[in-house]
């Protein structure tokens, strides 16, 4: 099983990637998303050393006051990032596809691709409509959220029609509890909400990267160990 966490769960300011890094596999998981949530996040010094021991690495581009379109900002924060993909032999790059204004800016890179399925908070990417007009391109992957999809559809119909209609176009599976719109992301060993780790058939084979909110190492090794444990039955 290939599983791990965003380095996204552990900080809430400034993070320091390589002491993250080095929690994650002191808890010893396979896999790691590295969330760089601002731009000024990518001059940040990633020690390739330390992630030896991943099997599964994916990068997930900034988020906040950007947008990609065909302008000065997001050609150098695509040229960074791609330094990053290079440097640190990830799998691909997550985007959120409502901040993405020109899909042909992609063009010009060597790296692969992939957009996340979005919240209810956002102007686009929560159907499968949305996500259908972007896959076109067949280059594109899908990290699929199961958090996302419940805040759209709290019965989880939108997590199967998801499934059903990219369960090919999957690369990672995004996992996390939600119990409110205030915490957004709770740890699945608090919120007890099975379903999402069984509704998808064969969930094992992909790459979970959990995004539960965890306060330190230790919850962080309690959320781990509670879904490893319910995946194992």
């Amino acid at each position: 099983m290939q599983i791990g966490f965003s380095t996204g769960v552990l900080y809430r300011k400034e993070p320091d990637f390589n002491k993250l890094i080095k929690i994650y596999k002191s808890i010893r998981v396979n896999s790691l998303e590295i969330f760089f949530g601002q731009e000024k996040l990518l001059c940040y010094n990633i020690k390739i050393g330390n992630l030896k021991s991943f099997k599964h690495i994916s990068i997930h581009a900034p988020t906040r006051n950007v947008i990609y379109k065909n302008d000065k900002k997001t050609k150098k924060i695509l040229a960074q990032i791609e330094k990053i993909y290079k440097k640190l032999n990830a799998k691909f790059i997550v985007f959120h596809p409502d901040l993405v204004k020109d899909w042909k800016i992609f063009k010009n890179y060597s790296f692969e691709m992939a957009i996340e399925n979005m919240d209810w908070r956002k102007p686009f990417g929560q159907t499968v409509k949305d996500i259908k007009r972007v896959l076109k391109n067949k280059k594109i992957k899908l990290a699929l959220d199961v958090n996302h999809c419940y805040t759209n559809d709290k019965t989880l119909r939108l997590l199967l029609d998801f499934y059903k209609n990219f369960k090919d176009r999957i690369c990672e599976i995004h996992m996390s509890g939600f119990n409110s719109f205030s915490e957004y992301h709770e740890p699945l060993c608090i919120t007890k909400q099975n379903k999402f780790l069984t509704l998808i058939p064969e969930i094992k084979n992909f790459p979970i990267i959990i995004e539960s909110k965890c306060t330190n190492k230790k919850g962080a090794e309690k959320e781990l160990k509670y879904i490893k444990k319910f995946l194992s039955r």
